[in-house]
């Protein structure tokens, strides 16, 4: 095996840092390009029952690291950058860099497929159970019978910020007759409130205070909510807020449990909004984290000190 020595790695540098760089580009592109397309064919195509937190975030960060420890981790280890500089590529830039933009383009991707189906009533949707928008010309609702599940969890860099929701179900009929002449359905109508607040270690005392308010102010939104303002509703599964009204369909017992129970929410504004801001994600998020690492990757060759040579 040749032995480089000092003014072998002077003439390579050059060369090995272009290699760096192509591959970077093309592992960002075939990164994206691949797994994007693979998720949304499984994901509209096949009920997988896996939550989308994993197919959107987990699992990409999974591969980036992957892509990363494989690929890239050679050739800066032979580009002799200083620990630290190479450390920041490697765990940092690198990954970082290409997992941003799949994981926060991965809905918009999914959005674009799905169009607003008009169906006359709630029982419907079960004709449609591969959609996901639609709007219901005639439905009918019970509030009284709801059922309320309370969560909440810490996010945020060492758990800094507290998410509380609160999660009601109201079974949903196709009318009023319907409504009136049984007790179960098959189909929830889901609404959530939420807020968030600051999880340090003093503020535990203020924060019990903070989640009764919010607690006392969702009753009183959910008892003054408009069910009929609808824009269109929108069918969830795969997500934590799905989970959650599925819970709360478990221990109400106004739902059919020997059957499919299904959860639609209600969605405000155009579809075209939602698609316009997932389009503006995943470009911004492209653009943005492709400059920053063909950046970080120019500044540190050129600035970067070069481990001592054996």
């Amino acid at each position: 095996m040749r032995k480089y020595n000092v003014s072998d790695k002077a003439i390579c540098h050059p060369t090995m840092f272009k290699t760096l760089l192509k591959k970077y580009l093309l592992g960002f592109v075939l990164t994206f390009v691949g797994y994007t397309f693979l998720n949304w064919f499984f994901s509209t195509h096949f009920d997988l029952s896996i939550n989308d937190n994993y197919t959107n975030f987990g699992i990409p960060a999974v591969i980036c690291i992957v892509l990363t420890y494989v690929v890239f981790r050679p050739i800066v280890n032979f580009l002799r950058y200083s620990e630290k500089a190479s450390d920041f590529l490697l765990w940092f830039i690198l990954p970082f860099t290409i997992w941003t933009p799949i994981a926060f383009s991965q809905g918009y991707f999914k959005d674009i497929s799905y169009k607003i189906v008009k169906i006359n009533k709630p029982g419907d949707l079960f004709n449609h159970l591969n959609e996901r928008f639609f709007k219901i010309r005639k439905f009918d609702v019970a509030p009284e019978d709801y059922f309320l599940i309370r969560e909440r969890h810490s996010s945020g860099k060492n758990g800094t910020t507290l998410n509380v929701s609160n999660y009601y179900i109201v079974p949903m009929y196709n009318d009023s007759s319907e409504k009136n002449m049984t007790s179960l359905t098959q189909i929830g109508y889901g609404v959530r409130f939420s807020t968030s607040m600051h999880n340090g270690f003093f503020d535990k005392e203020i924060n019990d205070t903070l989640i009764k308010e919010f607690n006392v102010k969702s009753a009183k939104d959910f008892r003054e909510y408009d069910f009929e303002n609808v824009s269109y509703f929108e069918k969830i599964e795969n997500n934590d807020d799905a989970k959650y009204f599925k819970e709360a369909i478990e221990n109400n017992n106004n739902f059919d449990k020997t059957q499919q129970n299904l959860v639609i929410v209600n969605r405000k504004g155009r579809i075209e909004d939602l698609y316009e801001r997932g389009k503006n994600m995943f470009l911004h998020s492209t653009l943005i984290c492709l400059g920053i690492g063909l950046t970080t990757l120019l500044l540190i060759n050129l600035f970067s000190d070069k481990k001592p040579s054996r």
